[in-house]
């Protein structure tokens, strides 16, 4: 799920909140393959121990680089305390003036 703030989101013809982001074109050409990467390293990462993260980057906004803070919060299932299980995962995009 990506959220984005309602400016940010009309700006970028997005809607608010966008189920499966990552099946999404246009999210690609903004969004970009080194942002995923990074999510995906810190989404993956055994040291963090923590429900939530964020990074610092840039998105593509309209031919232009954007800096941005994007959020990131997963929800796990914890049964297993050996096998936690990543059920979800919220993401937020904050834009620098």
């Amino acid at each position: 799920m990506l959220k984005l703030h309602a400016r940010n989101a009309k700006a970028l013809s997005f809607p608010t909140t966008m189920a499966e982001p990552e099946n999404n074109s246009e999210f690609w050409t903004i969004f970009g393959r080194e942002n995923w990467d990074e999510f995906a390293k810190l989404l993956h990462d055994p040291q963090l121990n923590n429900d939530s993260f964020s990074f610092n980057s840039e998105m593509l906004v309209k031919g232009k680089k954007c800096p941005c803070k994007i959020k990131v919060q997963q929800c796990w299932n914890r049964r297993d305390p050996e096998n936690p299980e990543l059920i979800s995962v919220y993401g937020c995009v904050e834009f620098f003036k």
